[in-house]
């Protein structure tokens, strides 16, 4: 009996019986709108692969947050076909690379193994690219992987209702920061793409099931398994991406319910053992993320190499285990307050949200079809982003040069296909028009040094006018500009137009008109702000997009009423709530450099006189 779409409603599929006849299927691939719609995703994807190969990395300054960690742990396994860190690792990248190396490196077993502290699934992928093509194969081969994941996803739209299949998954990856992580080589883009490549293969197997009994059985165990194996890789990094499973699972037909979950849950299983297993062998552990565990660079040495291997505990003991498994690792928080604050950065926030930076998605959940296999799948996508933002309260979407909410990217692909049925040209034609406000900047330099002076690339100024500052988030600030606490108040830099100077960040050096952005924090509510001009200014104090107004206070000094705070919340380095406050400050006229003192101000009504 043929699959009914009450059986494939789990990634959204039409409650219709689906005519593929082959008359109705050239008709419909025949049709020149899906013929532009298939030549517009082609073109784009060709166009990023051929870019991937050949941008030139060479030219940036440095490397973005993990960057060298997967890149020498792929160096490892295509020219030593090993997961240990050794001597020779790091001497081969410091010849093929112009950048000093900081690499994050684990040991389950006091030193006697030391292997590198990542999941090794995205390594093996990138590593015969690597071989053949060095770094430019890293970028080329994340290009790749996202075209056929895309190309996939296009077709499963395609074999149901939905209309503009292929102009959906354009958009999807176009007009979100999605091609951008191709230029950026951390594991997160390979993560959805196995994760679109598992749901698309779901939707294509399932709509097939009812196709005759020649397919054997032992055909649709490993078709299964082989899905099963797709959706766990994410898994192995961040476990509650497993959830993914559970939206597959109810898309397998009823008629082969058992082998169907047999697959997907055997091919999970052997991933999950895989994984485990090579870390074991290769560092003494079951996860990379336990055990000893830190970063590495030529300020600390590395061990094997500027110290004696034996030495490794101490210098872990030194520095301090940043295992995610150790006990004091875990700053879970179950705080309703701070978990709305974090609600709101998620969705909105001017660095993370995902309404600026995946808005296609934000589209395509308008006019869903009741389904309790829909819900389920919204479900898996709110569970998984609750679950972060209550055991990493304070770097839910990814850290330190993240391209937007890199956490969120390995379960995008379940809203591709909660595409309405009814959903014509329109709607991601609309989505492009809107998402553009926020997406230019990657569309203009998607391959440039993604960090610059003054914050990351893709914020663009739409965003630092509208969207909220994420105060929550520890490292969502200026690039380079350290947190530092100033005559007694909390300072996080939101542009480079800023410098503490001095050893304890007694004064600030700013260049006159230029804005200088803020978070000033206190533990207690502020009445007010005192700026002090340290030296001599020609201009005057002014307060961009704020109601606050400055008062005179005197020869140089001015005085900011600063009223109720921006946010007020826990913060990751004490439980009582914390009041911060945005500030955007320009001096008027020429262009001179002057040091400034900011404290508190008393509020005029406990002057004594009152």
């Amino acid at each position: 009996m043929g699959a009914t779409g009450s059986d494939l409603r789990g990634l959204a599929i039409p409650a219709q019986e689906a005519d593929y006849s082959g008359v109705s299927v050239v008709k419909r691939a025949g049709g020149v709108g899906r013929v532009l719609e298939w030549g517009l995703l082609g073109g784009l994807l060709v166009w990023l692969v051929v870019a991937a190969f050949t941008v030139d990395r060479e030219s940036w300054p440095g490397l973005v947050g993990d960057e060298a960690t997967y890149l020498m742990q792929a160096e490892s396994l295509a020219f030593d076909g090993d997961l240990r860190f050794a001597a020779e690792d790091l001497e081969r990248f410091r010849s093929l690379h112009p950048w000093p190396p900081e690499v994050i490196l684990q040991s389950g077993d006091g030193g006697n193994r030391v292997a590198f502290g990542k999941p090794f699934l995205y390594a093996a992928a990138i590593a015969p690219f690597v071989r053949l093509f060095g770094e430019n194969g890293a970028t080329g081969a994340n290009a790749l992987f996202l075209a056929v994941s895309s190309l996939l996803a296009a077709l499963a739209l395609s074999r149901s209702k939905a209309v503009a299949g292929p102009l959906w998954v354009a958009v999807f990856v176009f007009v979100s920061v999605t091609f951008a992580h191709v230029f950026w080589i951390h594991s997160d883009l390979f993560y959805m793409c196995t994760t679109a490549s598992g749901l698309a293969g779901v939707h294509l197997l399932a709509v097939g099931s009812g196709q005759g009994k020649s397919r054997s059985t032992t055909r649709r165990i490993l078709l299964w398994g082989l899905l099963g194996a797709l959706l766990a890789v994410a898994g192995v990094s961040r476990p509650p991406y497993l959830l993914v499973l559970v939206v597959a699972a109810l898309a397998v037909p009823r008629e082969e319910r058992r082998t169907g979950l047999g697959g997907l849950a055997a091919g999970a299983v052997l991933v999950l053992m895989v994984s485990s297993g090579a870390q074991f062998l290769t560092a003494g552990g079951l996860s990379p993320y336990g055990g000893e565990r830190r970063g590495f660079s030529r300020l600390e040495g590395f061990p094997g190499v500027d110290f004696p291997a034996e030495q490794w505990a101490q210098a872990v003991a030194e520095k301090g285990n940043t295992s995610w498994l150790g006990r004091g690792s875990s700053q879970a928080r179950l705080d309703l307050g701070l978990l709305g604050w974090n609600s709101l950065y998620l969705f909105l926030g001017r660095q993370v949200g995902i309404l600026p930076y995946f808005f296609p998605a934000c589209l395509a959940l308008l006019g869903l079809r009741r389904s309790s296999r829909v819900w389920v799948s919204l479900a898996v996508v709110a569970g998984v982003l609750t679950t972060f933002m209550v055991l990493l309260p304070f770097n839910f979407y990814g850290g330190a040069g993240s391209l937007a909410n890199r956490y969120f990217l390995p379960i995008y692909p379940l809203l591709w296909f909660l595409v309405p049925v009814g959903a014509r040209r329109g709607w991601p034609l609309a989505a492009a028009v809107v998402a553009a406000t926020f997406i230019w900047p990657l569309w203009t330099s998607a391959s440039s040094y993604p960090v610059t002076p003054d914050g990351y690339r893709f914020v663009p100024a739409a965003a630092r006018r509208w969207l909220p500052v994420e105060s929550t988030q520890r490292h969502a600030k200026a690039p380079g500009r350290a947190d530092v606490l100033h005559q007694g108040l909390w300072l996080r830099f939101l542009n480079g137009a800023a410098i503490p100077v001095g050893t304890g960040a007694e004064r600030l050096r700013v260049v006159t008109g230029r804005p200088v952005e803020l978070l000033v924090g206190s533990a207690t509510p502020l009445a007010g702000l005192e700026i002090e001009a340290l030296d001599d200014v020609s201009g005057e104090l002014q307060v961009l997009g704020s109601r606050v107004q400055p008062r005179d206070s005197g020869e140089g000094s001015w005085t900011l009423d600063l009223g109720r705070p921006s946010a007020r919340h826990e913060m990751w380095w004490t439980p009582e709530p914390f009041s911060t406050y945005h500030l955007r400050v320009r001096f008027d006229g020429p262009d001179e450099v002057v040091e400034l003192r900011l404290r508190e101000a008393v509020p005029a009504r406990t002057s004594p006189d009152r």
